[in-house]
This record gives structure tokens, sequence and C-alpha cells, in this order.
């Protein structure tokens, strides 16, 4: 599960979520199922009440401006990860920018 980046180059994006919901440093980040990268690190910001998490990125799939963030649900891949959901924007994003971090419900939560 633990997936730190020692000997790859890594770039850096950045995300906020309101809550991260057993998301830890080393969870798998994806798009479509293709892992490119993990979760360096996250941390409460207490101004903005969210979760600031910070993201490795070592795939070379281009990211374009306007992709989301969003967590995926333990039920999905066994445990918490990240999944950036690119879109059509010609565009791409620039290293140590921001995404917008969007929640999905869990199963448990879609029933409560």
């Amino acid at each position: 599960m633990r997936d730190q980046p020692i000997f790859r180059q890594s770039k850096i994006l950045y995300t906020t979520f309101d809550r991260v919901d057993a998301l830890l440093p080393g969870s798998v980040v994806h798009i479509k199922g293709l892992k490119i990268g993990s979760v360096k690190g996250i941390e409460y910001q207490v101004e903005a009440d969210n979760m600031l998490v910070t993201l490795n990125i070592t795939g070379t799939i281009p990211i374009p401006v306007g992709s989301k963030v969003k967590l995926v649900p333990p039920e999905v891949f066994g445990a918490v990860s990240v999944e950036i959901v690119r879109s059509n924007n010609s565009q791409m994003v620039e290293w140590e920018s921001f995404l917008e971090g969007v929640t999905e419900l869990g199963l448990i939560e879609k029933f409560s």
C-alpha cells in the first residue's frame, strides 16, 4: 500500500477535501485504474477547515487543466485511493498547482 517514490522523479500536485476517510500517505493515485503516483502527504488546514493532500505524480499521462481529483471508497479497490478524472481541456496543468477535490459517497453513505 505504501509507495513513496524514492528513485523516480516525481511531480507534485495538490488538492483539498473536507475529509479524507482513511486515505494515507502512500495511497495509490490513478487515472482509469492505471497507477500514476501516490499520496505524499496529508495536512489539516485549520483556517480553511479542510485537508490538504499532496500528490506525487510519477506517471507520464498528461493531466489537463480542469481535471478533478476524487477519493475512491475502499469497496472499489480494497483501500481508499485517489483517482484523477481528466478534463477535455487541451491545456495541461502546471506542476505544483491545485486540482479540485470531489468526494464520492461510499456504499454505506449511499444507503444511510
